[in-house]
């Protein structure tokens, strides 16, 4: 057989797969060059039906590929696929804010674990609402005010109390973070905090962490994917998710609100629960749409919970991490707090004007140390949007390169080393920088920040002033490497309180 035979041989037996090849080819093409819509850059190496997700694994969250793909397309914004979902990655400060705060980008995803976020971290009419109660029942509550600091104070000293009978031996300060934030949400939310050994508290406190540092992840991820829902198994741990979360309500969220709908006076709200059933009683003849219903409830408490202990417990446990690395930084930390308030007083949030140093030691570990790299809910146009000579359809995802902005050399000097001075001033005195950004900013941004922000300082400086933070003899120096879950902690550590 000649060589022309095996070509029209060839070709007329896989004629079907070419034309079929060649027709979406052009097709695509075509809609390519007609398209009304224009991206950034894309990232390369996209695969069909997962998009860029191979980015995020046990080892990374994308931060630093997608940093080095913005340098190489040289480029501020590139756009990855989240599974059939495109999404802008912002590396700089300017585009993040700018986009953050935009109408246009107010929206969330719809469908991705919908089942899971449905109290205040969700979108449209029912996060409005939700967001503007909790809000309103927050502020009533103290959140910010006078109310709340002595409520953490009040934990404070329960915590420093503990650490008294742990004196000098090893532990490892997860459990013990994840509680300390825990129970001042427990405060605000019940009216009442939980005894560190209360077996039902140690359960929810497992629970969650089981969810953020392994099983939200997953979940997110392979809610991107189209079908991973039906695959055998729970490969995705949307199941292991949704039974923690399910627990976590039976454990302790519904008996505390049955326990409420009994002492419920309308004259007397004192926690967030009862300032919900108040909500409750007074939409029940409402003929407009509205979410204040016992579910409901359930879903905002554990937000609550999770997004209120997760952020305050990992940083923590950031912050020891980088007094052990850094013996001077602490050792300087706690003459400024001995000096300024002694060894008694408890700290409050009048004396963070007496310590510089110590404040400015916090912001370097929230700008070293990030727990959400990508910096947290993915922003969503809800409409056609012009964003930066791009246009964008609607259901285009906006996410920020907070890692990126945090160590832009062009911004920060030796962004790499650990330097509480960049933070002080020419008159000594702390210097806030808004390049700093550990929570979101815009609409979206974190409800609790205000009170997340009172607890590290609180709490830091409370065991900082009792306590000297040291490694169990012999022991290694633990990695700052973090452990990638839905927010990036360290790796499991030993530590002595003395």
């Amino acid at each position: 057989m000649g060589l022309t035979s095996i070509i029209v041989e060839t070709v007329s037996t896989n004629i079907t797969p070419v034309l079929v090849f060649s027709v979406i080819f052009t097709l695509f093409w075509r809609y390519q060059q007609t398209s009304p819509y224009k991206y950034p850059p894309m990232l390369p190496w996209k695969l069909p039906f997962i998009g860029h997700l191979t980015f995020f694994n046990a080892k990374s969250t994308g931060e630093h590929e997608f940093w080095e793909a913005s340098k190489s397309m040289d480029s501020p914004i590139i756009t990855v696929h989240l599974g059939r979902l495109p999404i802008l990655i912002l590396h700089s400060y300017e585009d993040v804010k700018e986009c953050f705060s935009n109408e246009d980008f107010m929206g969330r995803i719809k469908d991705v674990l919908k089942d899971v976020f449905n109290g205040l971290l969700r979108d449209g009419p029912q996060w409005k609402e939700q967001r503007r109660f909790a809000l309103h029942a927050l502020r009533d509550l103290g959140l910010g005010k006078n109310r709340m600091e002595h409520q953490i104070q009040d934990e404070c000293r329960h915590l420093t109390k503990y650490l008294d009978e742990y004196l000098g031996k090893p532990m490892n300060p997860t459990m013990m973070t994840n509680t300390v934030s825990s129970n001042i949400i427990c405060a605000m939310v019940f009216g009442h905090r939980f005894d560190y050994s209360d077996l039902s508290f140690k359960r929810m406190m497992f629970l969650m962490n089981e969810n953020f540092t392994k099983n939200m992840r997953k979940a997110i991820l392979g809610s991107f994917i189209p079908g991973t829902k039906f695959i055998p198994g729970d490969f995705f741990c949307f199941k292991k998710l949704a039974d923690n979360i399910e627990e976590i309500k039976g454990t302790i969220l519904r008996p505390e609100y049955e326990e409420h709908l009994k002492t419920y006076d309308p004259n007397n709200i004192g926690d967030f629960i009862h300032a919900f059933i108040r909500e409750q009683i007074s939409h029940e003849n409402s003929t407009e749409e509205h979410w204040f219903n016992s579910q409901q409830l359930m879903w905002n408490m554990d937000d609550l919970f999770s997004a209120g202990t997760e952020t305050t417990a990992t940083t923590l446990r950031w912050a020891f991490l980088c007094m052990i690395h850094h013996p001077k930084v602490q050792k300087r930390v706690r003459a400024e707090i001995l000096e300024a308030i002694g060894a008694e007083r408890l700290p409050s949030m009048h004396d963070k004007k007496l310590l510089s140093y110590t404040e400015a030691t916090i912001n370097e570990i929230q700008r070293m140390c990030l727990i959400t790299p990508l910096g947290g809910p993915i922003h969503v146009t809800e409409h056609t949007t012009q964003f930066k000579g791009y246009v964008l359809p609607a259901g285009t995802g906006a996410m920020a390169n907070v890692y990126a902005i945090h160590h832009d050399p062009e911004y920060w000097d030796e962004p790499f080393k650990f330097k509480p001075e960049r933070f002080i001033g020419p008159n000594g005195n702390f210097q806030k920088d808004d390049h700093v950004m550990p929570f979101s900013v815009g609409k979206h941004s974190c409800l609790g920040e205000s009170l997340a922000r009172m607890e590290l300082f609180l709490i830091f400086v409370s065991i900082l002033q009792k306590f000297s933070i040291q490694l169990p003899e012999g022991s290694p120096v633990p990695s700052m490497e973090g452990n990638k879950g839905l927010s990036v902690g360290p790796l499991p550590y030993e530590v002595c309180f003395i």
